[in-house]
């Protein structure tokens, strides 16, 4: 008897799968669409979990939150850390300190806060001290010890001109693209031949000096008090200054080179406009500056900055 009813069983699986294979055999229009199944049994097959229903706090037995923080001096962390230089990578790489600033600025970012329970939020104005580094001015340091008492009980209040602002963020990207102008700059003057006379280099290093005696001033020092200190020459000076006054001079050369195949020029507009932000940067009138300086050196010097943006942007 049971071995009667395990045949019979058997008989109904076999011919179940019979059936099944017959109809999707009857289905098909081609030999590649047998044993395949067709939309209406695509569509009746219910075999898709079944959706979770809505969970309350009540129902939850265990709850836990979790975050991590990021130590980006830990080796493990070294990509989210570089690169520190932008100015030679691709737009896609960037450090993890740069990708948060740069969407906290625009607003993609906005959750942000300012405790390890995340109760108090913090905003972009915030964060901006943070971004900027303020320090006193050596006249400004000189001002509060004259008038300390009167600072020390608010009597006084020290002036912005005494107080330097540095935005890092601005100053990080300022500096890659100084790295980045130079470099290039570099490469484009050792690809050109140019014949550099001796005259302009000799020129370049009086120039130089000059600087060198003006830093001196500024410290404190005069050049003959350096130059006994260190127990160095003028000319050994000179000689020193001799190789990077010949690459600025060819520098110079490569870059009037440029203005003159690309045919650039600064217009009289231009000209004016760096008259007008140069009376602002040194708290000077405009007519005090074009005593000092002529208009032709200034137009020279935009044509050759024209120059500089039209390698940058053939490169970039």
């Amino acid at each position: 008897m049971k071995i009667k009813n395990l045949l019979f069983v058997a008989f109904a699986t076999v011919g179940s799968f019979t059936v099944s294979a017959q109809s999707n055999l009857l289905n098909a229009k081609t030999p590649e669409e047998i044993g395949k199944k067709t939309a209406a049994q695509l569509n009746s097959d219910n075999d898709k979990p079944l959706p979770y229903g809505y969970v309350h706090d009540r129902d939850v037995l265990m709850g836990k939150t979790i975050w991590e923080f990021i130590d980006i001096d830990e080796r493990i962390n070294f990509p989210m850390y570089y690169p520190i230089d932008t100015a030679f990578v691709g737009k896609e790489r960037r450090s993890l300190f740069d990708v948060l600033v740069k969407n906290i600025k625009n607003g993609k970012i906005q959750e942000v806060y300012n405790d390890d329970y995340f109760n108090s939020k913090k905003t972009l104005k915030d964060m901006e001290s943070s971004f900027t580094f303020i320090d006193t001015t050596d006249a400004g340091k000189d001002e509060i010890n004259n008038f300390y008492d009167d600072y020390k009980s608010g009597a006084k209040v020290l002036h912005p001109q005494y107080i330097n602002k540095t935005d890092l963020t601005a100053q990080k990207e300022r500096e890659a693209e100084e790295n980045f102008t130079n470099e290039l700059l570099g490469k484009v003057c050792d690809n050109a031949n140019v014949e550099i006379p001796a005259v302009m280099i000799d020129a370049e290093v009086d120039r130089m000096y000059k600087e060198f005696e003006g830093r001196m001033q500024q410290s404190g020092f005069t050049a003959k008090q350096f130059l006994d200190a260190t127990h160095q020459t003028e000319e050994a000076i000179r000689a020193q200054m001799s190789p990077e006054a010949a690459a600025r001079v060819k520098t110079q050369l490569v870059l009037e080179a440029i203005v003159k195949a690309e045919s650039i020029e600064a217009s009289d507009e231009d000209v004016e406009k760096e008259f007008t932000t140069m009376s602002e940067m040194y708290n000077m009138e405009v007519e005090k500056i074009k005593s000092l300086i002529s208009p032709e050196s200034i137009k020279a010097d935009l044509a050759n900055q024209k120059a500089l943006d039209f390698i940058k942007t053939s490169v970039k």
